[in-house]
């Protein structure tokens, strides 16, 4: 004799939709079966995907939260661009940790005695890197400026994207910014020669890092 028990639960069966399988594949692979791509790996362990749950073929009524590209994390277009904003954020302290310090150096040469018995090359030098000591600490400081003006807009997007390029302008201000301040200290130090030496090498080994190492990356 049937309980009230199992004719409740009998009734809820027969009112169960039956997911029907698309051809080639069973029902268990249908409803909550693992996604053929194995998932992502997360903090060392397997996280499996679910599959949506199909009445008939290419009728999906559960939807993929994952909308970003299969890079295997498991995370949306905005979680993406969250990260990727840390990112580039922690990047930025960096530079521009290095860029006050020796634009604090740079600011503080006029006040010494020596400053005046440098030549017109040597000054002029002397204010071209000032110059770009400036546009580097502005061009390090603009993408906080842009989130501030974009700010609940809905734009992490295009700021990720805005700030990266100006990422990469700083970097190569700053890569010219080395360079001229150890071409200027080796032609007080050395003479002339030996200071447009020393800067040209300088800034052949930063690009020379920079091209060589990107490769390196890529190829693996």
């Amino acid at each position: 004799m049937a309980t009230p028990y199992h004719r409740v639960t009998e009734s809820f069966r027969l009112l169960m939709p039956r997911a029907v399988a698309p051809p080639g594949r069973t029902p268990a692979e249908v409803v909550g079966g693992p996604h053929p791509a194995a998932g992502a790996m997360l903090d060392g362990r397997h996280r499996p995907h679910t599959r949506p749950l199909f009445l008939d073929e290419g009728d999906p009524l559960v939807h993929d939260a994952q909308a970003g590209p299969d890079d295997g994390r498991d995370e949306t277009l905005e979680q993406q661009a969250d990260r990727n904003w840390g990112e580039l954020l922690q990047e930025v302290r960096i530079l521009q940790t290095g860029v006050q310090i020796l634009t604090g150096f740079l600011l503080t040469l006029p006040f010494q005695q020596r400053f005046t018995e440098l030549d017109g090359y040597q000054r002029g030098l002397y204010l071209v890197l000032v110059v770009l000591a400036v546009a580097t600490t502005g061009t390090l400081v603009t993408p906080v400026s842009i989130h501030r003006a974009v700010f609940h807009r809905r734009m992490k997007q295009n700021l990720v994207t805005t700030s990266d390029r100006l990422a990469r302008i700083a970097l190569v201000l700053v890569a010219l910014l080395m360079s001229g301040t150890a071409a200027l200290a080796f032609d007080v130090t050395l003479g002339r020669v030996a200071g447009q030496v020393a800067g040209g090498l300088l800034l052949l080994g930063f690009a020379a890092l920079r091209i060589a190492l990107s490769r390196s990356l890529r190829h693996r």
